[in-house]
């Protein structure tokens, strides 16, 4: 969905699309998803995440591609050396002290990067426990493919790659390791899983429903022709709590407003 269309959705949502004179008061009347400190505070506490992923990804789909390109020439790489090699020399690799010496020492790093995994992990330094997989998927390959080393280099991913994986993992572990993957493939939507405490207290429909109202009222406050509405489509008093947390709640409305972060249906959000 592009700015635009964005951006009519929450006039649509507002109520500037159906003008009527006792909108405001049937606007409140219907309401079912209230905005409660306590709701409020769990949305946000579920979206937070997913900023970093949102702010990542316009980085990370110009590196995604890189990588791959990289990628598809490391394997072309390895499989023409492999097609040249017969099956005599490749046998005879594996009397060789200089190939099994080499397959030897990735085996001791890998053991390496195993303890400095499990550091990072128990640390929740999500960052690093993306680049350490990162470098033993090399090494791995490298070992798999070491009667190519020589003339086959293994890609290691793009920064940008990495601290969008790393976003990607803070988000499943706030969520407190759902079984449904955030994402299978890159070119795939990132699925938003809300924090455990949050499937607790509302249902699916009412956190969609909670999550849009609060991208309206985000949205609306740049936007004088949105924000006249406002009062018709808001209580007194969830107008007081969106106010109460303005500073937070500006800083996602450009993210809202882009489509970055997804709010105007709930087709992202995972079942309970």
């Amino acid at each position: 969905m592009g700015a635009d269309a964005i951006k009519e959705a929450a006039k649509s949502k507002a109520g500037l699309s159906e003008p009527s004179a006792n909108e405001g008061d049937a606007s409140v009347r219907k309401i079912n998803a209230p905005i409660t400190a306590e709701r409020l505070d769990l949305v946000l506490r579920s979206i937070k995440p997913y900023v970093a992923i949102a702010e990542a990804r316009p980085k990370a789909d110009p590196a995604i591609r890189e990588y791959k390109t990289a990628d598809s020439v490391y394997t072309a790489c390895v499989e023409a050396v492999g097609k040249k090699m017969d099956q005599a020399t490749y046998a005879g690799l594996f009397s060789d002290p200089k190939y099994l010496a080499g397959i030897e020492a990735r085996k001791r790093q890998s053991e390496a990067l195993d303890v400095r995994l499990k550091a990072a992990e128990k640390g929740s330094d999500q960052r690093q426990v993306v680049a350490i997989r990162d470098t033993a998927l090399v090494l791995a390959r490298q070992t798999m493919g070491q009667f190519a080393a020589d003339k086959c280099q293994v890609p290691f991913k793009p920064i940008a790659m990495l601290n969008f994986e790393a976003a990607l993992e803070g988000a499943r572990i706030a969520a407190g390791e759902g079984p449904s993957p955030l994402i299978s493939t890159f070119e795939d939507r990132v699925d938003l899983k809300p924090t455990p405490q949050a499937r607790k207290a509302m249902t699916r429909e009412e956190f969609g429903k909670l999550r849009e109202r609060i991208a309206v009222w985000a949205i609306s406050q740049a936007d004088p022709a949105l924000q006249a509405r406002i009062p018709k489509q808001f209580t007194a008093e969830e107008m007081a709590l969106l106010n109460a947390r303005n500073a937070e709640l500006a800083a996602l409305a450009e993210l809202f407003k882009s489509g970055s972060l997804r709010w105007a249906d709930w087709g992202d959000v995972s079942e309970w």
